[in-house]
């Protein structure tokens, strides 16, 4: 009897808890404005997400084809200059900027750099020729001088490194090879070291900790000191 009367009152007590929640409901204003507003915003949150998951189809959508465009265009041995001219018109047709295109630029190169197969010492070699023949198109797509669009850039590079120890570009991601290919975009004025040097202080990846990337960075940070110390000399 005892335990018939203690569930009898625990169903009370959910029937009062039951009767109090539809009167608060009844009692908002406008009606059902609770339950509205958490309908609401789990559309929005769908709504974002579905918005969110189109940009970046048509980001990517849109890498792949500069990617394929720039491959296209070594395999039939365009000029850069006219493929300088074809990305650009492209880039202007999606209304694009030359940063949603640097990283398609950076990835068609180094994978035109490192053939499947290759040694590392050919892959070296291999690197310092793509970078040269493509300067015009990586100068204009990588930064052209501003030192947040060349931080970018550099962040974009270290993105290729694979992770597959057999992918083609692998030797990207060993620190003599990366720092390597930092030095030469810094040589044919791709990337400043004011760039460089800006990477290095975003980046915390075992390549920027390297031994061989920090010798580069030790030296673009000393050359930039005496460009600082003669500015202030002439101005004196």
């Amino acid at each position: 009897d005892d335990a018939a009367a203690a569930a009898e009152t625990a169903l009370g007590a959910l029937g009062n808890d039951a009767a109090a929640a539809a009167r608060e409901r009844r009692n908002s204003w406008p009606p059902g404005s609770d339950d509205e507003d958490e309908d609401d915003a789990a559309d929005t949150w769908d709504f974002d997400g579905a918005e969110a998951a189109k940009a970046k189809a048509s980001d990517d959508a849109f890498r792949q084809t500069v990617r394929e465009m720039i491959l296209a265009g070594s395999k039939s041995g365009a000029a850069v200059d006219s493929m300088i001219m074809e990305v650009n018109c492209y880039k202007l047709s999606e209304n694009r900027t030359f940063r949603d295109a640097a990283p398609a630029a950076l990835e068609a190169v180094m994978d035109l750099a490192f053939a499947p197969g290759a040694t590392k010492a050919q892959a070296v070699r291999s690197l310092s020729s793509e970078i040269s023949r493509w300067t015009p198109l990586l100068a204009k797509l990588l930064g052209a001088g501003d030192v947040d669009d060349e931080r970018f850039a550099a962040l974009a590079l270290e993105a290729l490194v694979p992770s597959e120890p057999d992918h083609p570009r692998a030797p990207l991601g060993t620190p003599d090879v990366f720092a390597i290919a930092l030095q030469k975009l810094y040589e044919a004025d791709v990337l400043s070291g004011d760039g460089i040097l800006a990477w290095g202080e975003a980046s915390s990846s075992a390549l920027r900790k390297s031994a061989q990337v920090g010798q580069l960075l030790a030296f673009l940070e000393d050359d930039s000191d005496e460009d600082e110390s003669g500015s202030e000399e002439e101005s004196d």
